[in-house]
C-alpha cells in the first residue's frame, strides 16, 4: 500500500513523464508502418464486424446507396471497404447534402474516418476547374503522407484528379503557384502556403477539413497557426465548408470548435460509452500484493500464444523492473518511457514492430498518438491515473467511495492500441490493492460496460482466452 509520501512522488514523476511530443510520434510512427492501415489492414475482420449491429463497423447501407461517383464505388470495392461503417453511413450523406453544412465528426481509431472525408470531398471535386478545391490539415507529417496515400487510392480511377501533400520538406520557390485540386498537409506549411506566399489559392475552397482536431488544439503554436488558416478561409471563401474529425472531443475542444469557427454545425459523436471498443475483451484480474500480481502476469503469458502485447506501468522504475524479470523468464520485451533517448526508442519499438520483441512495457507515454499496429492485447499493471484531480496526494490513498481520478480518456487510448482496424483485442487490467480495484470499476461505469473477472490462478478460463480470435 502506498504511503502519503510515495503517493506523492508517484505523482510527481507521473507529472514529469508526460508524453511523447509530436515530432518524435511522427518520427516513431514512420518507422512503424511502412504502408498504409487504414486500407490494407485486417479486412477478413472487418467483414465479419460489418454483420454485427453492436460493431462501430455495422451498417445497412451501401456505397451505391451515397449515390457516389462509379470511379469512387469502384475503388471502395477494389481496396477491401464491402460495406461503409457507421461513421461513413451517418457522415457522407450528411457532408454531401446541399446547400452544404459544417460538421464536427466523432468516432473510434479504425472505423473509416479518413475514407469518410475523402470520400466526400473527391466527390465534390471538379476536375475541369485546375485550381484547390480541399484542403485537409492533420497534425504529424506521417499522418499527412498516410491520407495523402488513400486519397490516392480511394482516386485511382480518377487520374485527372490532383493531389499534393503540403509538408515540411516539399519545395514551393517564392511565386509558385500550385493548382492541384487537393492538398493535405500540417499546420505550420499550408499556413505559409495558404496565408502568406499564396501557394496555395483560395477562390475556389469548397471543403476544409481538420483531422485529429483534438491535438491540434492543445499545442499552443499549432493551435495558432490553425487557427490563421480557418480565419483566412472564413475570410476569403465564407461558403467553404468546415469538417473536423476525432476520435476523442473533450467538452473544451468541442466549445471552442463550435463558439470560434462552426456557429451552426452538425455534431455527429459515438457515445463514450461506445468508445470502449466493443471488439476488445476486457477482464480483470484480483490480485493479493504485487508479489501476486507478477505471478499472474507469467500466468497469463504462460496461457495466451505468444503475439504482440503492449504492458502499461506506472513509472520508468516500474517499467525497467518488469523488463528484468520478465527478460529472466526467457521473454524477449523492450522498453519505452521518458528517460531514454529519442533514438533508444526508436530502436525499440522498431523491432517490437517487427516482431524481435513480443512485448513493449512503457509509461503512458506510448499511450497516446503512436499507431503500433499487429498489437491484440494490453496489459494495464497499474491502472490509468489522472493526477491533474489529485490536489491532495493523501486522497489518493482512500478507498471509499469515488475516488475521482481514474483517467478514462487514457484508458480509452491505451486499450485501443489493441482492436485496430477491426481486429479483436483483450485488455487485462491488473488488481493489486483496494484503490487500484475501485479505479477500474469507476472505469467501468463510465464506460457502461461489464468486464469478466478472472482470478490469477485460474488456468481454465485463461486458456479460454488463448482460444479467442486475437
Amino acid at each position: 500500500m502506498y504511503t502519503t509520501a510515495s503517493a506523492r512522488n508517484l505523482a510527481q514523476e507521473q507529472a514529469a513523464e508526460g508524453e511523447l511530443d509530436r515530432s518524435e510520434i511522427s518520427l516513431l510512427n514512420k518507422l512503424l508502418n511502412n504502408e498504409i492501415n487504414e486500407i490494407n489492414e485486417g479486412q477478413v475482420e472487418i467483414r465479419s464486424q460489418q454483420s454485427d449491429p453492436s460493431s462501430p463497423l455495422y451498417s445497412t447501407e451501401t456505397f451505391e446507396s451515397f449515390q457516389l461517383k462509379p470511379e469512387l464505388i469502384a475503388a471502395c470495392y477494389s481496396n477491401g471497404f464491402n460495406q461503409p461503417s457507421k461513421i461513413q453511413t451517418a457522415c457522407i450523406p450528411l457532408i454531401l447534402r446541399a446547400p452544404s453544412r459544417d460538421v464536427i465528426a466523432q468516432a473510434q481509431n479504425g472505423t473509416g474516418k479518413t475514407a469518410t472525408f475523402l470520400l466526400a470531398l473527391l466527390q465534390r471535386i471538379d476536375p475541369t476547374i485546375e485550381a484547390p478545391q480541399g484542403l485537409i490539415i492533420a497534425p504529424t507529417i506521417e499522418l499527412a503522407q498516410q491520407i495523402e496515400a488513400v486519397a490516392k487510392k480511394l482516386a485511382v480511377h480518377m487520374p485527372e484528379v490532383k493531389i499534393r501533400c503540403a509538408v515540411r520538406g516539399e519545395i514551393a520557390p517564392y511565386g509558385t503557384v500550385f493548382n492541384d485540386h487537393i492538398f493535405v498537409g500540417t499546420p505550420g506549411t499550408v499556413e505559409k502556403w495558404l496565408t502568406r506566399f499564396r501557394t496555395i489559392r483560395s477562390e475556389h475552397l469548397i471543403c476544409t477539413v481538420v483531422d485529429e482536431a483534438d491535438d491540434l488544439f492543445q499545442l499552443q503554436n499549432v493551435k495558432q497557426n490553425l487557427t490563421r488558416i480557418l480565419d483566412f478561409v472564413k475570410k476569403a471563401k465564407p461558403d467553404c465548408q468546415l469538417l473536423f474529425f476525432s476520435a476523442t472531443f473533450s467538452d473544451d475542444d468541442l466549445a471552442f470548435i463550435k463558439n470560434t469557427f462552426v456557429p451552426e454545425t452538425y455534431f455527429i459523436t459515438v457515445h463514450r460509452s461506445e468508445l470502449s471498443l466493443a471488439n476488445i475483451k476486457q477482464i480483470v484480474i484480483p490480485c493479493e500484493s504485487r508479489e501476486d500480481k507478477y505471478q499472474a502476469l507469467r500466468n497469463v503469458y504462460a496461457t495466451i500464444s505468444n503475439t504482440a502485447s503492449i504492458i502499461f506501468a506506472y513509472t520508468r522504475a516500474s517499467v525497467d523492473w518488469l523488463a528484468t524479470q520478465l527478460r529472466k523468464d526467457g521473454r524477449n520485451v523492450a522498453t519505452l518511457h521518458g528517460n531514454m533517448t529519442t533514438e533508444e526508442r526508436a530502436q525499440n519499438v522498431v523491432k517490437f514492430a517487427q516482431g524481435d520483441y513480443k512485448v513493449l512495457i512503457c509509461t503512458n507515454v506510448a499511450s497516446r498518438g503512436l499507431d503500433i499496429p499487429r498489437v491484440t492485447i494490453v496489459v494495464n499493471y497499474d491502472p490509468p491515473v489522472k493526477y491533474s484531480a489529485v490536489t491532495d496526494p493523501s486522497a489518493m490513498l482512500q478507498t471509499e467511495g469515488n475516488l475521482g481520478y481514474a483517467d478514462y480518456d487514457t484508458y480509452l487510448h491505451r486499450i485501443g492500441r489493441s482492436g485496430r482496424f477491426g481486429r479483436p483485442g483483450l485488455a487485462v487490467n491488473m488488481v493489486d490493492s483496494p484503490i487500484s480495484g475501485q479505479l477500474f470499476r469507476e472505469i467501468e461505469e463510465h464506460f457502461g460496460t461489464k468486464m469478466q473477472v478472472i482470478e490469477p490462478n485460474n488456468y481454465d478460463a485463461l486458456f479460454e482466452l488463448n482460444d479467442a480470435p486475437y
